[in-house]
C-alpha cells in the first residue's frame, strides 16, 4: 500500500468518526429522534367487508381500528350508507336519536350519533380528558360496532369510510406525540358491500 492510499484510508476514518460523533451528540441533545423513521400507522376496517343478505333480518357490523404499537390518543369515525337500502338499529333507548354501540378501546366515546335521513354515522373517542394519555393499539380492535337492517333488495348495500389521505375533516386515528401534540396516522380503510336478497 503506498502512501496516497494510507493518506485516503485515514482521511476517510477521520469523516466517518466525525459523523458517528455528530449523530451521537445530535441524539443526545434531543436534535433528532431516532425512532422518526419508525413511522406508525393505522388502518380502518369494517368486519364483515362482504356477503349475501337476506331483506329485513338484523346484522351486527364490527368497526376495526389495527395498528402495531401505537400509542393513540383517539380516533374519528365518519361512516357512509344510502338510506333507502338500510337502516341502523339504535343501541341505547335512553338517549334521543340513533346511537351505536362505543367498543372498549376508548374510555372516553364523546360523538354518537346516526344521521338517518343523510346516511352518515359518527362516532368519535379520545382519552386525553380520562387520566390516560394514552390507548395502546398492538393487533386489530373493536372501536365500535353497529347493528343494520336491509329494507331493500340491492346488489350493492355499501358502508363507506369517509376517507382521503392526508385531509383531517374525514376519519381520523391519532398518534399521542407528547409535548408534540398528536398527529392523524390513518393510512388505509376497509369498507363493506354486500348483495341483498328476499
Amino acid at each position: 500500500m503506498d502512501k496516497k492510499e494510507e493518506i485516503k484510508i485515514f482521511v476517510y476514518g477521520i469523516i466517518l468518526l466525525g459523523v458517528i460523533f455528530l449523530i451521537i451528540w445530535a441524539i443526545q441533545a434531543k436534535k433528532i429522534n431516532p425512532q422518526a423513521s419508525l413511522a406508525r400507522s393505522a388502518s380502518l376496517s369494517l368486519s364483515p367487508a362482504i356477503g349475501s343478505l337476506k331483506l329485513g333480518e338484523t346484522y351486527q357490523q364490527k368497526v376495526i381500528i389495527d395498528a402495531h404499537d401505537l400509542k393513540s390518543s383517539g380516533a374519528e369515525v365518519i361512516i357512509n350508507f344510502d338510506p333507502h337500502t338500510v337502516e341502523i338499529v339504535d343501541q341505547d333507548s335512553q338517549t334521543d336519536g340513533i346511537q351505536i354501540k362505543p367498543g372498549p378501546l376508548y374510555l372516553n366515546y364523546y360523538e354518537n350519533l346516526v344521521d338517518a335521513e343523510s346516511g352518515v354515522i359518527r362516532i368519535s373517542a379520545t382519552d386525553k380528558n380520562s387520566g390516560l394519555l394514552s390507548t395502546i393499539i398492538n393487533f386489530p380492535s373493536v372501536f365500535a360496532t353497529f347493528d343494520f337492517r336491509p329494507i331493500k333488495e340491492s346488489s350493492a348495500l355499501e358502508f363507506n369510510f369517509k376517507f382521503e389521505n392526508g385531509k383531517t375533516n374525514d376519519c381520523n386515528v391519532f398518534e399521542n406525540l407528547g409535548k408534540a401534540g398528536e398527529q392523524d396516522v390513518l393510512f388505509g380503510i376497509l369498507n363493506a358491500s354486500f348483495s341483498v336478497q328476499s
